[in-house]
């Protein structure tokens, strides 16, 4: 008879570990393809590691994934506070946001003719300061309110809210690892020099394609700021 239970206990624990890992993998799953979509944070990545340079990219990316890994905190663990907090500022947010877009923007299509010194085609050359870099990284997270109904929609669908909080743990720290892997990949890849040879040859039609686009969203933003 105690074996009988014993048996059934393993197995019923066994069963409950499959379930969690494989709510584990389709969390991951959805928010890697949700990462790879392009967005506001990508072409932010993209438009430092072209136009600026490898570490810009990065110092972007550093405010890119704590926006990131903050709303899946907020998410994963049901914060309510801060999420009823957000929602009082959310047009405040999506205002500042948008117009520094516009902004971005603006200066991107700009530049768009502007010859790329070169000794800027070496990867590297000619970063930021950090403070502007990860600025326009976090306000470009942060004004895309979407992120957070994008986790709370994985979670929702995959998460069980009694999972235990190691699991939970564990998967923000794969979020946090997913986030930056992708796009520091990209700020990588777009800042090698043969990426950046052939960014000088088409320069004029990158920077004006990248300044529409980040105009486009922030006037998305703006206009969404209403309170």
């Amino acid at each position: 008879m105690r074996d009988r239970r014993g048996r059934a206990v393993r197995r019923q624990a066994m069963v409950g570990a499959m379930d969690t890992l494989s709510a584990f993998a389709i969390a991951v799953s959805i928010y890697l393809a949700g990462v790879m979509t392009p967005g506001p944070n990508t072409l932010i990545i993209m438009r430092q590691a072209l136009t600026v340079s490898r570490r810009a990219a990065l110092y972007s990316l550093a405010g890119v994934w704590l926006t990131s890994l903050s709303f899946a905190a907020i998410a994963l663990f049901g914060v309510t506070v801060i999420v009823a907090v957000l929602d009082e500022v959310a047009w405040a947010i999506k205002l500042v946001g948008g117009l520094y877009l516009i902004w971005i923007g603006i200066r991107t299509w700009r530049s768009a003719r502007l010859r790329v010194p070169a000794d800027a085609l070496a990867a590297g050359v000619g970063e930021s300061a950090f403070w502007p870099a990860f600025r326009l990284g976090f306000l470009t997270g942060i004004s895309n309110l979407k992120s957070i109904a994008f986790f709370f929609s994985i979670f929702a669908t995959a998460i069980d809210p009694g999972m235990a909080a190691a699991v939970k743990l564990a998967l923000l720290a794969a979020i946090g690892i997913l986030c930056f892997g992708w796009y520091g990949l990209l700020a990588v890849l777009l800042s090698s020099p043969p990426a950046q040879a052939v960014y000088a040859r088409i320069k004029t039609a990158v920077d004006r394609t990248i300044g529409v686009a980040l105009g486009m969203i922030g006037l998305g933003f703006v206009a969404a700021a209403r309170p």
